[in-house]
């Protein structure tokens, strides 16, 4: 599961621009593709609350009580940086 993509204050904002007026005035400043841009942000939310609520099923029928978080990599990382990249965060994990 991804993490949040705005927290609570950035997402009062972001659900603000979905009016005329503040997405109107972020177009003309930024140019096209604003609307996409919106769009994209939106899915992407969605998806995460999506898989948060799947994730919270799957620990909640696991006999097993403790669920670790480790990060999906993106890009090709891979050998000794990656691996320490994951270790690095299994530990910020187990505390």
């Amino acid at each position: 599961v991804l993490p949040e993509l705005f927290n609570r204050r950035e997402e009062e904002l972001f659900d603000q621009l979905g009016g005329p007026g503040p997405s109107g005035q972020l177009a003309a400043a930024v140019g096209g593709g604003l609307d996409a841009v919106l769009a994209a942000a939106r899915l992407a939310v969605g998806l995460r609350r999506r898989a948060a609520v799947q994730l919270a099923a799957l620990r909640g029928a696991l006999a097993y009580p403790g669920v670790l978080y480790l990060p999906e990599q993106f890009g090709r990382a891979e050998g000794p940086s990656l691996t320490e990249a994951l270790a690095e965060r299994l530990g910020e994990e187990l505390g």
